[in-house]
């Protein structure tokens, strides 16, 4: 459903024609009230699609936290010790997972939660490329240019 969330937003575009010319104290009204629909959908929207890439950002920072110099101590030790043959791994001791072992896979149907950020933002992506620009009374209103702003209010607050 989130590849069709760009309907909610056009759809204020179709109030200017349920205004009559015999009525011309509602239009403004209408007017007022589409934009500010028009705006709250579209803020929801690049609401769900920075969180989605702030996710991203926070996952992909954990991997890479996983490759610095401080974390291969143990891994280093580990395989110094097999290699001399020191000490067997005790019965109730879990190996620990290495770095890279997220991305190989036994099966397909096997789905992480940085598969299911990356599908989030793909589908939130192609709600965006549905309808580049809509009129909304005598404004164009461009989704993709709200989207950046929002993303650069939110990557600002984070910096």
């Amino acid at each position: 459903m989130q590849r069709y969330l760009t309907a909610f937003p056009v759809i204020c575009s179709h109030f200017s024609q349920c205004r009559h010319p015999l009525c011309p104290e509602e239009t403004e009204e209408i007017e007022n009230q589409s934009l500010k629909l028009c705006v709250s959908f579209l803020e929801e929207i690049s609401r769900q699609t920075c969180t989605v890439v702030l996710e991203i950002c926070a996952e992909q920072c954990n991997l890479d936290e996983k490759l610095l110099p401080k974390h291969s101590a143990e891994t280093i030790s580990t395989a110094r010790n097999k290699k001399l043959k020191k000490s067997l791994p005790k019965k109730g001791d879990v190996p620990k997972v290495k770095p890279g072992a997220e991305s190989l896979r036994k099966d397909r149907a096997i789905v992480t939660n940085l598969d299911k950020m990356h599908q989030a933002l793909t589908e939130l992506c192609t709600s965006y490329s549905i309808c580049t620009d809509f009129t909304v009374f005598r404004h164009i209103i461009v989704p993709a240019e709200f989207l950046l702003s929002q993303l650069e209010i939110r990557l600002n607050k984070y910096c």
